[in-house]
């Protein structure tokens, strides 16, 4: 045990006995202490030794100093800090007996104000800089007073829209009509609060509403013959600088209204666009199921596919959805030139189904034609496991933005076997909430966005 040299009358069988000592409870500075571990000859007393009810209302200032000791070794170091700034006894049996310093490293300044957050309302630990920082819990991150913290780096970012990559953010703004592309991010910090309020209480984060979004609008298109934005080379600049003329020229087509006069024939019925977001908390994990729509006239294969191209339509960081003027749809990856998956369009109706190797989004799509309607109409789904959301060098939140696949896909005409990669979790996993769940929401479109693709 750790002997304790003191003057006779100090009761050392307990913290509260040892402590509490006339004249030395706070004089501990002045007494000699060996930290020598000798093999016990006899039982220490326990807590359940003792026959009177002890007056301290701390039960670990009753239990016997070599004990406690022995607890503190078993802790994570910026918990042994955190009980020693629990009391003034506490502090100073730690700061005596305690073999470690009390400094803590940058690991361990996040630990501790990670641990201390749970147990003050109305503040949460910045992941930025490891400070506690009052929250506001109407608001998302863009409300709180510290969004602007200095410690951001990349990941403070999920772009799950593969334009987040080919294009910089005044590019997109410029050349992307379609608001998708924007709203296709979540800051590493809104899901961390959100995930803050689902673990410690409704006084430590944010409410899950804040990671819903639900937009829908209609658009007049002019289509142009001359406009192609079929698939190229992103690494040819040339090609690069065609397509951005491209894009700019047919955003320029795409109008809130119907155009009066001579120039109202060019225009056909309205399309159709909306999509929506519905975050899902399942076994302690963030899920976030993602439902677009288009429908619009019946115009040419190509014309439909210069719109799809000019969307960007977000299936993940990794994938994008490609439609070509000759009749083919690919999923392929932005950094490998072979599609997960290649079909030609000449049904009525497909409906294919993958999943991301690298962050193993699920996704499902159906493409038919309307014909007692004379409209096309598609459906795309994606479903996305942002796991705990405790930090952004997490497993699953890491693999959002991280390619770790080492291209050994299995690439053929039929889409990629869900079981083939670690796919279909986050799928089944929105699906059987869909059951348990969203049948409750008040939101009726969420119900009609989620009866479609089911």
């Amino acid at each position: 045990m750790f002997k304790v040299h003191h003057e006779p009358g100090v009761n050392r069988s307990s913290l509260s006995g040892f402590l509490d000592a006339p004249g030395k409870g706070l004089e501990l500075e002045h007494t000699t202490i060996s930290f020598t571990r000798e093999k016990s000859s006899s039982p220490s007393p326990s807590l359940s030794s003792s026959t009177s009810p002890s007056p301290s209302q701390c039960i670990l200032a009753d239990i016997p100093l070599d004990i406690f000791l022995e607890i503190l070794d078993r802790l994570p170091h910026p918990w042994v800090i955190s009980l020693a700034l629990t009391c003034k006894k506490f502090y100073l049996v730690v700061k005596l007996f305690y073999q470690k310093k009390l400094a803590l490293t940058d690991r361990d300044v996040a630990s501790f104000t990670m641990t201390l957050q749970r147990d003050i309302p109305n503040v949460y630990c910045c992941v930025g800089c490891h400070k506690l920082c009052r929250l506001n819990p109407r608001g998302s991150w863009k409300d709180q007073g510290h969004r602007h913290c200095s410690g951001s780096s990349w990941w403070d970012w999920w772009d799950w829209c593969s334009a987040g990559s080919r294009f910089s953010k005044s590019e997109a703004k410029l050349l992307l009509w379609h608001p998708s592309t924007v709203e296709a991010r979540i800051p590493f910090m809104d899901a961390y609060l959100v995930m803050n309020r689902h673990f410690y209480g409704s006084l430590h984060g944010t409410s899950l509403r804040t990671l819903e979004r639900h937009v829908a609008f209609e658009k007049y298109i002019e289509f142009n013959d001359d406009i192609s934005l079929d698939p190229f080379d992103w690494d040819d600049y040339w090609a690069m600088d065609q397509r951005h003329k491209c894009l700019k020229m047919f955003g320029q087509g795409v109008l809130d209204r119907k155009p009066t006069g001579s120039a109202a024939g060019a225009f056909e019925r309205p399309w159709r666009f909306s999509f929506d977001y519905v975050p899902r908390i399942i076994n302690d994990e963030l899920y976030i199921a993602r439902f677009h729509r288009i429908d619009g006239p019946m115009v040419s294969w190509k014309h439909f596919a210069t719109l799809l191209s000019s969307i960007h339509l977000p299936l993940c960081d990794h994938l994008e959805f490609v439609a070509e003027s000759h009749g083919g749809i690919l999923i392929q990856h932005i950094d490998k030139p072979i599609p997960l998956l290649y079909v030609l369009f000449d049904e009525t109706i497909i409906k294919k189904g993958g999943s991301c190797p690298d962050c193993f989004a699920d996704y499902d799509f159906s493409l038919k034609r309307v014909e007692d309607k004379n409209e096309w109409s598609l459906r795309l789904s994606t479903y996305h496991c942002l796991g705990s959301c405790r930090s952004p060098s997490s497993g699953a939140w890491n693999h959002l933005h991280s390619s770790h696949s080492d291209g050994s896909h299995r690439c053929d005409s039929n889409c990629m076997e869900y079981g083939y990669h670690y796919g279909g979790r986050a799928r089944r996993q929105c699906h059987e909430s869909t059951d348990r769940v969203f049948h409750h929401l008040p939101l009726l479109h969420f119900l009609d966005s989620i009866r479609d693709h089911v």
